[in-house]
């Protein structure tokens, strides 16, 4: 049997850097006995144009684009619309948009002037063959199985006729018979869940904000979800939300520092 090839998408607009990034690659690939392969693109614009969702492992993408009217967050964001899975790295000269990973789910960031053991360290974790598989929400929906795992899980409430709507990642919407008090139990052991009314639970790295008394999910306006909070947890939950979101970035900072020490 043939090993899968693991394609990789450059996106910056600076050709130089491009190079850079694929003859590492390339290297990378032939160390470690890997069919790796990388396609480039010049602007964000070019790189969505044909896009096919999860086409490929990871998306290695610049930050600052000059080249087009779409910088790196922007392609990020309109990439997510399409595939959820797809791995993506942000490229930059600071540490200063890490924040916009949040809103993509980005693997990690790279910095300029790009190192070989830099990129290899990434690959290495994120192409990692024995890591452990993620925890998953098994259900069934209109007879067939589901398995999702607990990170693409955005939220979770009872629906109508006994029904529990589960929201994933990509904006499908599942209908199952499964009892709220059983995903109840396996969810919010997590640190990532929050029950935020009753009979709602939600993921909350999916959370845009906290206003006026409901919870807003997603990013755009066209797929967004207003879900109400219990009114006397209102400001709880607001806090225990922005608690997260500023742990996220203090571990976050931590990986960069420790990254940056690295380097010299």
């Amino acid at each position: 049997m043939q090993p899968e090839t693991i394609r990789i998408a450059v996106v910056d607009d600076d050709a130089a850097d491009r190079r850079v990034l694929e003859e590492i690659l390339e290297e990378y690939g032939r160390l470690r006995k890997l069919k790796l392969s990388s396609t480039a693109y010049a602007s964000g614009e070019a790189f969505l144009a044909g896009y096919i969702p999860f086409s490929f492992r990871l998306v290695c993408m610049d930050v600052y684009m000059e080249e087009g009217k779409l910088d790196g967050v922007q392609t990020a964001l309109a990439l997510r619309e399409r595939d959820h899975r797809t791995g993506i790295v942000f490229i930059t000269t600071s540490e200063y948009h890490r924040k916009d990973a949040f809103a993509v789910h980005a693997y990690d960031y790279l910095e300029k002037p790009l190192e070989k053991e830099q990129v290899f360290r990434l690959l290495d974790g994120y192409l990692e063959p024995d890591a452990p598989q993620l925890p998953a929400l098994g259900f069934i929906c209109e007879h067939k199985e589901v398995k999702l795992p607990y990170k693409e899980v955005v939220f979770v409430r009872t629906g109508q006729r006994n029904y529990l709507e589960i929201l994933d990642a990509s904006g499908v919407l599942y209908q199952t018979r499964l009892t709220f008090s059983s995903v109840q139990e396996l969810l919010c052991e997590q640190q990532d869940f929050l029950q935020i009314n009753r009979g709602v639970i939600v993921n909350l790295n999916y959370i845009r904000d906290i206003k006026d008394g409901n919870c807003l999910i997603g990013s755009m306006e066209e797929n967004a979800f207003s879900l109400p909070l219990k009114v006397r947890d209102a400001a709880r939950l607001k806090t225990v939300w922005q608690n997260h979101v500023f742990d996220r970035m203090r571990r976050a900072s931590g990986v960069f520092r420790k990254a940056a020490q690295e380097k010299r």
